[in-house]
């Protein structure tokens, strides 16, 4: 394979990659009157971020001043500490990360690159600093003043580099990379600092911290199925949680740390199941005989989980409720996909 090759089919699956990772978020909080979930609404070609209000069932279309033109929104993310988003627009030939203020007004392109695809911003916790994506050649980590300024490339000399998530210091990012071989999950400081968590053969995916810092939860192939897997950061022990014959993937610590919610692929069709950390128990969340379409977040106080869910050929945001298995249809919508696949955040006082 030719080197202009090798680029073009790395950089087709950059662009797959990134239909998911523009968005890809933990919780977000943000003092507005009431939960809401920001999310993307598809009918044709009409592309609309909107805000659903949970209690009142409202809702409405976020205008953002000044978008531009023939690229495509990403669930907008939510910094507390910045008090603004931070969003994603692309295209087939770009993409840049932006910040506007949450009326909509003030929108900034805070990479201003041609021909290059920046994604996946992920505001530090003290407000400093906002790491992403690039992708050019390959993969990289990215940091950069929260105005945009001196960015710079964390993992130079690394090959494939994704889904950057901070430690609640602001002095650390957790990564997914396969510098030694299969993908691992990675520690690095702001000086380039490195350290493999994970340290396992196969292939180690999405992972998910606990909000003290003291347990990261992954799923892995390392023992010939995939698995959820849970190791503790202070002892380096790690755990499988699950053992079972049907693959667990994209696992998701609750807020309050007590469950790990994950998806699991029996036949054909994908399910949610929580596992709780203390009793060990193993809850499925059935919600529909389609398949789930996307990721699901916790709400503030790890009573539900909202998703994206297909059924009847239509995709709707559905709320779950962990203590009784309780479905309700938030949006309940005919033609327009009320988001697509991966494109889910929520937004709560």
């Amino acid at each position: 394979m030719g080197e202009n090759q090798l680029k073009k089919s790395l950089l087709l699956i950059f662009l797959l990659f990134l239909l998911s990772s523009c968005t890809m978020t933990s919780n977000l909080n943000i003092k507005s009157g009431g939960d809401q979930i920001y999310y993307i609404s598809k009918q044709n070609e009409s592309i609309n971020i909107e805000i659903l209000n949970i209690e009142t069932r409202e809702k409405n279309k976020l205008i953002i001043d000044e978008a531009p033109l023939g690229m495509n929104p990403s669930v907008p993310v939510w910094s507390n500490s910045l008090q603004s988003f931070l969003i994603c627009y692309s295209n087939d030939s770009n993409s840049d990360i932006y910040s506007f203020d949450k009326n909509g007004k003030n929108l900034k392109n805070l990479t201003k690159s041609e021909h290059v695809f920046e994604s996946t911003p992920i505001p530090s916790p003290d407000g400093r600093w906002i790491a992403f994506e690039r992708f050019e050649t390959k993969s990289d980590i990215w940091i950069m003043d929260k105005d945009g300024k001196n960015a710079r490339n964390l993992t130079i000399n690394m090959p494939q580099n994704h889904n950057p998530m901070w430690s609640n210091n602001s002095n650390e990012l957790y990564f997914s990379s396969n510098k030694e071989g299969t993908p691992n999950i990675f520690k690095i400081s702001l000086d380039g600092t490195l350290t493999n968590i994970s340290l396992g053969k196969g292939v180690d995916g999405t992972f998910s911290l606990s909000s003290d810092l003291t347990k990261i939860v992954f799923d892995s192939d390392r023992e010939g199925n995939m698995d959820i897997f849970l190791m503790d950061l202070v002892t380096s022990e790690i755990i499988n949680l699950t053992k079972s014959v049907t693959a667990e993937s994209e696992p998701v610590f609750s807020t309050d740390n007590k469950f790990i919610l994950y998806r699991t692929l029996h036949g054909m069709v994908f399910d949610y199941s929580v596992f709780n950390i203390d009793t060990k128990e193993i809850m499925n969340l059935s919600v529909t005989p389609d398949n789930f379409s996307g990721n699901a977040i916790w709400n503030n106080d790890s009573s539900r989980i909202y998703a994206s869910v297909k059924t009847n050929n239509q995709l709707d945001i559905f709320s779950v409720s962990i203590e009784d298995k309780k479905i309700l249809n938030l949006t309940n919508t005919t033609k327009i996909d009320e988001f697509p696949p991966l494109l889910v955040n929520f937004i709560g006082k």
